[in-house]
């Protein structure tokens, strides 16, 4: 896709190449022409841009829409319908006797993500509805209902491997050196919101680092220094934190930080900055 200025620069030469317009000498950046051409080409740039938006969007399309493909099995996950049957040879729902608010309702799957193994000759399917705001597993009877549709509009061979889990556990020790101009519980309170924050904004299945977590809490008011000790998380053994060494992606394809005893396990160590 051109720039305006190289839009711009090519018009200029389309202007030299014409005789008829040898008038046109004011080289001034504020002389109408230029104005003009500058308008145009600013123009040409906008609509250049939207009709490289819009390949993009059907690029996309086309990936979620061809049978088989990793990106059809997520976006056939999304039109799961709770408590409802396909109709026979079909893999699309009849809704026609439902309202467009009954089918919202049905549809309980929010996330989903499909991960081809080829070496193992199988796809890994991760799914997760939502509760309020927060992302959650589907009920035992929800997901023995999804498992059979999966099952039943699968092409023929394709072992499906479903993941359907309660969020991964997440803790982590930081040690902040910050502004002492400020209350200490509000620097803790906010580095603590800024990690939940970053965990919650995390695409689905998204890719967790040590890093990110550090530049994150970097940028709250009054920070100074931070030095992470330590994250943790039970992603590897669903009943045991281990430590997270620089970056890791959820098994069930997304964070939530570990409480115990309505306490939340991210321990924020303050020392004022001098």
């Amino acid at each position: 896709m051109r720039t305006i200025d190289e839009i711009f620069k090519t018009m200029i030469a389309e202007k030299e190449r014409h005789t008829e317009l040898s008038r046109l000498t004011n080289a001034s950046a504020a002389s109408i022409w230029r104005l003009m051409l500058y308008i145009v080409a600013v123009i040409a740039n906008t609509v250049e841009k939207l009709f490289e938006l819009h390949k993009s969007e059907i690029e996309e399309l086309i990936k979620q829409l061809v049978p088989g493909r990793a990106e059809w099995y997520a976006r056939k996950a999304l039109d799961f319908l709770k408590d409802e049957l396909l109709p026979d040879g079909s893999d699309i729902y009849d809704t026609t006797n439902l309202t467009d608010e009954e089918i919202e309702n049905k549809k309980v799957v929010k996330y989903a993500v499909a991960v081809e193994d080829r070496e193992m000759a199988n796809l890994t399917l991760k799914i997760a509805g939502t509760q309020g705001d927060e992302l959650v597993r589907l009920d035992d009877d929800t997901e023995a209902q999804f498992c059979e549709y999966m099952r039943q509009i699968k092409y023929a061979g394709v072992k499906i491997n479903i993941i359907n889990r309660d969020a991964d556990l997440f803790s982590c020790i930081i040690n902040v050196r910050y502004n002492p101009l400020l209350q200490p519980t509000t620097v803790s309170d906010n580095c603590i919101a800024a990690i939940e924050n970053y965990l919650k904004n995390l695409p689905f299945n998204g890719e967790y680092s040590n890093m990110a977590l550090v530049d994150t809490v970097q940028g709250v008011d009054g920070v100074k220094i931070i030095d992470l000790v330590e994250a943790r998380s039970n992603t590897v053994k669903i009943d045991e934190m281990q430590v997270i060494e620089s970056s890791i992606c959820p098994l069930s394809g997304y964070f939530k930080v570990q409480t115990i005893n309505n306490r939340k396990q991210i321990t924020v160590n303050l020392t004022p900055y001098e």
